[in-house]
């Protein structure tokens, strides 16, 4: 199948050169003796070959075309991409609560950023969410190349693996023309990091405790 897509014109060439060739090689015997002598069989086979290399050069003249304006909108396209923000968003636990981030990680401009956020987290209230989504309903941002601006989000971070937040925040991000999509940001994910990270300082402090015990219970 990958065959007959990337060959599909020289089939269709075949496909009307072919018969066409056939049957003038084939008719010229039979109808000479009618029509005319070779001569005149010869003039019309070589007008058909010149009919048929045209034809043949205007597909090829109108498929290259296509390949250079397709070329082109790529072009365009990835000059674009270049040359516009680019924007994405994250939690980050600061202190006992979390910030959100959002990052221009392109080398221009980004200009007139809108933020949503909706709380989609199950039976978790957030401290001075709906204040925090009023202010940015109604204010818009100007974030320079691969910078980043914070908001505090006041959910608890490091909670214990019993009581982990279920859902996530909803973040859209737009900058001028441009809709970055909608980001699901999970503030369980970082509470279960640090829940494991507290086992392992466990393990230590447990550690650290049995050397203490030996030295101690040691005599000298």
């Amino acid at each position: 199948m990958d065959i007959l897509k990337k060959y599909w014109w020289w089939i269709i060439i075949a496909f009307i050169a072919i018969p066409i060739i056939l049957n003038a090689v084939l008719l010229i015997p039979a109808f000479t003796p009618i029509v005319g002598d070779n001569t005149v069989w010869l003039s019309f086979f070589g007008s058909l070959i010149g009919a048929l290399a045209s034809f043949v050069m205007i597909f090829f003249t109108a498929k290259t075309l296509e390949q250079n304006k397709l070329q082109l909108e790529e072009l365009k396209r990835q000059w674009g991409e270049e040359h516009s923000p680019y924007l994405s968003c994250q939690l980050i636990p600061s202190n006992s609560w979390f910030k959100l981030r959002i990052l221009n990680s392109a080398n221009v401009v980004a200009k007139d950023v809108s933020i949503n956020i909706e709380n989609c987290l199950e039976n978790e209230d957030i401290y001075r969410f709906g204040i925090l989504k009023e202010f940015l309903s109604n204010q818009s941002f100007v974030i320079p190349p691969l910078e980043s601006i914070y908001f505090d989000i006041l959910i608890t971070a490091y909670k214990d693996i019993e009581s982990l937040p279920k859902g996530f925040i909803r973040v859209s991000l737009k900058s001028e023309d441009k809709d970055f999509g909608i980001f699901q940001l999970y503030p369980s994910n970082h509470a279960y990091m640090s829940f494991e990270k507290a086992n392992i300082g466990r393990e230590i402090v447990d550690s650290i405790t049995k050397v203490s015990s030996a030295i101690t219970d040691k005599k000298f």
